[in-house]
């Protein structure tokens, strides 16, 4: 998410937020290495914390440069065909070399009582899935602190940057469970959890690797596990992720 600002000073500058990862792919060349080292380093503390975090980031615009992109984006939010596509190229033209202006982090309270509420859904066999957008060191704090992770789950930890990867780790979380609770009676994809087995099990899955999983080759088999465990986190997820991940499970 961006804003731009016209500064007192006369400068016009563009203020970005947003996940570290998103941020991160648009910084400039220049950047100063030991303030990017130092805000990773920050950022990965922060999420060890549990804490919610964003980066921000800016660019001063030149003047023309400005112009030119505001008639870009006008002409994308008066399209009628594919607008929010048009809208995100014309932010993609304009979100880039950025400098790192720092970091937000912000305390996750939980509303009273959520703990034993979600507990409770765990006893009914009711299975979780959330999809969030927070890095995986803070999906998974924040799992153990609202009872969506237990000490006595079989954690299965989803990261691949490849598609021949994130295959091998869903067949070795297929496999995992097998070993365990014995060979399915039926198709891997046809036995779901079962609350009161000897023991359960739960996912937490990247966006990167996630991309990956929802491909057609991949997420029935991405389903079948997840549909085996009692709960599925899905983190640092995109919202046309999101939309994949709900529609592949109601279908």
């Amino acid at each position: 998410m961006s804003v731009i600002v016209r500064a007192a000073d006369g400068r016009i500058i563009l203020y970005c937020k947003g996940a570290d990862s998103v941020i991160y792919e648009r910084l400039a060349a220049n950047v100063d290495q030991g303030l990017r080292e130092k805000t990773s380093e920050d950022m990965d503390f922060f999420a060890n914390e549990g804490l919610r975090m964003l980066c921000i980031s800016y660019r001063v615009l030149p003047e023309d440069e400005f112009l030119q992109w505001v008639r870009s984006y006008e002409a994308a939010k008066s399209s009628v065909d594919n607008r929010d596509e048009a809208i995100e190229t014309a932010a993609a033209q304009i979100e880039h070399s950025l400098q790192i202006l720092g970091v937000t982090a912000l305390e996750n309270k939980l509303q009273e009582g959520v703990p034993e509420a979600i507990e409770m859904l765990h006893r009914a066999g009711i299975k979780l899935w959330i999809l969030a957008g927070d890095k995986l060191q803070t999906a998974v704090e924040i799992g153990f602190s609202c009872n969506l992770l237990k000490q006595d789950m079989e954690i299965m930890i989803l990261s691949a940057d490849a598609p021949e990867g994130t295959l091998v780790q869903i067949e070795a979380g297929l496999n995992k469970i097998a070993s365990i609770l014995g060979p399915p009676t039926s198709k891997t994809v046809e036995r779901e959890f079962i609350p009161g087995a000897k023991a359960s099990f739960a996912v937490v899955i990247d966006g990167d690797t996630l991309h990956h999983a929802l491909t057609p080759d991949i997420k029935p088999l991405f389903l079948s596990l997840g549909t085996q465990c009692e709960t599925v986190v899905c983190c640092r997820a995109l919202p046309a992720q999101k939309a994949l991940t709900v529609k592949l499970f109601l279908g």
